[in-house]
Formats: structure tokens, C-alpha cells, sequence
């Protein structure tokens, strides 16, 4: 059985943030006094579940997946070293995200290392997050609530998508949640390889740049209307079609929901951005596909949102959560139409 360092608090109805007991988390540091340290600020701001690991091994130990077998506890968020000896924090972050059962749970990365390099592999390896040592309190408790926050949303659209290929269970068309890195359908990449690449942008000293959600309005009913095979060979027409829009350098094309698109602008800005989500919008009303259910016309439309990244504050979870927070009122405030968020 696993040890924590630092055993798990009772109530802590004094603290100064309240308690957090519906959360649970994994430390995982080869420093002793860094695991002390973190379970101390975590348990003194009301977490109540924390568990800690001296290795990637114990980790993998402590999840149940080498040696294979029930877990002894599922974490919600997990804080990672990057150097640690044996497995090191990217290996054991990899192994954990190829696992089912962890694939949607946070991962944030605690490092010494200020190295573009060494992020771009934590975050291709499915991390979330990162976070500088020495850690501050505010900081750390501000990242846990972010990654937090993100793994509930994750949950709330992973709950709609289950909506959406319940008529499709033995030939399902949507993007597989397990890795979320590629979408079998359209083969684009994504919501893992976004948020990977934002981490990457954001862990510069100077980002730029902008992300834009484009979603088909009315998705849900267009499923029960056509089928969620129609829904999966629209989606593959409107992707061949993105693919053939004019693009800069380095933008990317994802498709992160079973009707949605995302493009990633690296060297954009926010109008530039908006032009360009206002044209692909035109460009599949253009198309025409038929929506008897649709509450904007006779057919197939779509919304958009587009945020700016250019020195933002937010990290990679809360800037993404932010994104898809803007798409869901374009959409729930009627549909067929642009939000912008400059700041």
C-alpha cells in the first residue's frame, strides 16, 4: 500500500478558502520537502484528499497501472515533477493519458526548467499545465482550480457527445475521448493537440495570436434528424472544405467535438481572425445542407468564437474553458453568429 507524507486532514472550517473536499489529488516529486511542502498548502486550503508519490513507478503503482490492478486512488488533478529519477515526469505522465480511466484527468507539470523543449514534450504527452518551482501558494491553488475547472467541462461535453452516438454504439463516427488527439472521421488533429500547442505558445515570454471555435448550430437535433452518420460525413465535407480555405504558416486546423472545428493562429490577431471565422461561416451556409430542425433556417449553419492569446494571463485549461464558454452562448443566445473576446 501507498504512504502519504502528509496524512489526509479533517475538516478544515477555518481555512481561508473553505474546504475542498470533493477534490481529490496526486503529488508525484522525488523532493520530500517539496511533497510536504504542497500537501501543507493544499490540506491548509481545505483539500482533504491527498495522496503522494516518491516516483513515477509508485505513481503508476498507486493508479493501478504497473503492475496492473485496482486502484488505489483517482486522483482529479495530479501535480508532476519533470525530473525525477528512474521514469521521469513526461514517461509517467504518457503511460497515465494512454490509460482510459485517467485519460481526462489533469495533469500539471512542476518544474525547475524553464525550457520550451521540455513543455512542448509535457504537454504532447497530454499534460495540462505547468508550474514553476519554487511553488507560491496562490499560484498553486489558482492551477488546481483552472485544471479543475477544465476536467468538469470536459465531463459536460464528453456527456453531450454520448447524446450525440447513441444512435451510432456499433459504428460510432465521433472523436475518440480516450486520447483525444485525432479524430478518426476527419483524421484532423485534436483537443489534446490544442491544448498541447496553446501550453507550448503560452509558456513563451511573449505569445501571440488566436484561437476560434467554429460550431455547427443545432448539432443535437441534426443528429436526430438525419442520423449521426450524416452528421459524421457533413462534418468530413466541411473539413475538406476548411482545409482548402487560404491559411497562413503554421495555423492549424483541429476538430475538437463531433461538430466542431478549431483553428489555432499563431501569427494572427483578433480582427484578422474574425474576418477569416466570418468567411468559413459563409462557406458552409454556402453548402446548403438541409436542417428541418434547425432554428435559424431551412439549413446547416454555424457559430463562432473567436479570443485572443497575445499575452494572456490565463493558462492553456482556463484560456480553452474560456473559449468554449463563448461558443456555448453564441449558440444558446440563438445561433449563426460571431462573439469576439479581445481581452
Amino acid at each position: 500500500m501507498w504512504q502519504a507524507e502528509i496524512p489526509v486532514q479533517e475538516k478544515h472550517s477555518s481555512s481561508l478558502y473553505g474546504r475542498n473536499s470533493n477534490m481529490s489529488i496526486l503529488i508525484v516529486d522525488d523532493d520530500p520537502t517539496i511533497r510536504d511542502l504542497t500537501s501543507l498548502l493544499l490540506s491548509q486550503a481545505g483539500f482533504t484528499e491527498i495522496a503522494t508519490a516518491d516516483s513515477g513507478a509508485k505513481a503508476l503503482q498507486i493508479l493501478g497501472i504497473d503492475p496492473p490492478a485496482p486502484s488505489e486512488f483517482i486522483p482529479d488533478v495530479i501535480l508532476m515533477d519533470i525530473m525525477m529519477p528512474g521514469i521521469d515526469g513526461i514517461e509517467t505522465c504518457a503511460r497515465i493519458k494512454r490509460e482510459e480511466t485517467f485519460a481526462d484527468i489533469p495533469v500539471l507539470m512542476v518544474t525547475t526548467l524553464n525550457d520550451v523543449e521540455h513543455l512542448k514534450k509535457a504537454f504532447i504527452a497530454g499534460a495540462t499545465d505547468y508550474m514553476n518551482k519554487p511553488i507560491r501558494a496562490e499560484e498553486l491553488l489558482a492551477r488546481v482550480k483552472s485544471a479543475h475547472r477544465l476536467k468538469q467541462e470536459a465531463k459536460r461535453r464528453k456527456q453531450r457527445e454520448v447524446e450525440l452516438e447513441r444512435m451510432s454504439l456499433e459504428n460510432p463516427v465521433a472523436p475518440s475521448r480516450k486520447q483525444g488527439m485525432v479524430s478518426p472521421r476527419t483524421g484532423l488533429p485534436g483537443e489534446a493537440i490544442l491544448l498541447g500547442t496553446l501550453g507550448v505558445a503560452l509558456a513563451r515570454a511573449r505569445s501571440s495570436g488566436a484561437v476560434t471555435l467554429l460550431s455547427l448550430d443545432a448539432a443535437e437535433s441534426f443528429s436526430t434528424r438525419y442520423g449521426e452518420e450524416k452528421l459524421g460525413e457533413v462534418m468530413s465535407d466541411i473539413a475538406t472544405l476548411l482545409c482548402h480555405q487560404p491559411a497562413r504558416l503554421g495555423d492549424l486546423l483541429l476538430q475538437t467535438g463531433p461538430a466542431q472545428f478549431a483553428l489555432y493562429l499563431p501569427q494572427g490577431d483578433v480582427e484578422q481572425a474574425e474576418t477569416q471565422a466570418n468567411a468559413l461561416r459563409a462557406a458552409i451556409a454556402a453548402l446548403q445542407i438541409p436542417h428541418e430542425y434547425s432554428p435559424v433556417g431551412p439549413a446547416l449553419t454555424a457559430s463562432a468564437a473567436v479570443l485572443s492569446f497575445a499575452n494572456t494571463p490565463l493558462s492553456p485549461a482556463d484560456f480553452l474553458a474560456a473559449a468554449y464558454g463563448l461558443i456555448e452562448r453564441a449558440q444558446s443566445s440563438g445561433g449563426n453568429q460571431i462573439l469576439v473576446q479581445r481581452d
